[in-house]
């Protein structure tokens, strides 16, 4: 027997705080019909602060899923609610027309961090290149600057470090999404009908643990030569401690070092801001 379009956004409501359980992480849940909020499950930090009988603002990304009858993905800021989280919006249809609407949002904090060190790493970088200008410029302060420059080096290291651990959270989550998720479409299909809408977000789930998983990897391997060109600047910064008249060709190789460690440091921030 075919669900009203009231008795289906009822079971899409019933199911909202389940669906927070799905993702593995701190999650926000709203359904909506074609004008207003019909329940909202905000997250352990994530609330829009939305209340029930609200009308949906026309600027919303809710309404232009229902317009156009397709899943939309949106990434806020944390600027915008003091919480960066990506927010999935899917039209639930009845006999081709849209009904409602459900929207899950998942905190993208630890994706965040990552790119804060990747920033913070830039900007390690800038500090060495600065260094290593004042080794051409000098050679009398060449013993000051090498010291400057090693320490520069081991905050890289440890931002590298910071990162591998931030990408090993990252991928226990998205495994444990990616279970999560396959769970709740067996779930789905065993509702049939029913449970249509809630497949589609399910999928979207899943794929975004894959897109996690491969990015991290991604990530991950940019790390490494990291850690590999960190090791060649501080044999190559050494030869500049022995012996001065090595000076201009030592700093040409550290700068040749620098210049990659920064093309990997920029790889590193896209990657992470596409997480």
């Amino acid at each position: 027997m075919m669900l009203e379009g009231k008795q289906l956004l009822e079971q899409f409501i019933a199911v909202g705080p389940y669906l927070k359980e799905v993702f593995g992480r701190d999650a926000m849940v709203c359904v909506t019909d074609r004008e207003k909020f019909l329940a909202y499950y905000p997250g352990e930090k994530i609330d829009v602060g939305v209340k029930i009988g609200q009308k949906v603002p026309k600027e919303d990304p809710i309404i232009k899923a229902m317009e156009i009858k397709e899943n939309i993905i949106t990434t806020v800021p944390k600027e915008v609610y003091g919480i960066p989280f990506r927010a999935f919006t899917t039209p639930i249809l009845e006999n081709g027309n849209v009904i409602g609407c459900i929207g899950v949002a998942v905190n993208m904090e630890q994706e965040v961090k990552v790119s804060e060190v990747a920033e913070t790493l830039k900007q390690s970088l800038e500090q060495v290149a600065g260094a290593i200008q004042q080794i051409a410029a000098s050679a009398g302060e060449i013993n000051t600057s090498q010291q400057t420059l090693f320490n520069d080096i081991e905050l890289i290291a440890q931002a590298a470090g910071e990162i591998r651990k931030i990408l090993d959270f990252i991928k226990k989550i998205a495994d444990q999404t990616n279970i999560l998720g396959l769970n709740a479409a067996i779930e789905a299909a065993r509702a049939g009908e029913h449970g249509r809408g809630f497949g589609v977000v399910a999928e979207e789930i899943r794929k975004l643990s894959d897109e996690s998983i491969r990015t991290s990897n991604e990530i991950r391997m940019l790390t490494e030569r990291i850690h590999q060109t960190l090791d060649t600047a501080k044999l190559r910064a050494e030869k500049t401690l022995n012996s001065s008249q090595e000076q201009a060709a030592a700093t040409e190789e550290i700068t040749a070092s620098m210049e990659e460690l920064a093309g990997i440091s920029q790889e590193l921030e896209v990657f992470a801001r596409g997480l």
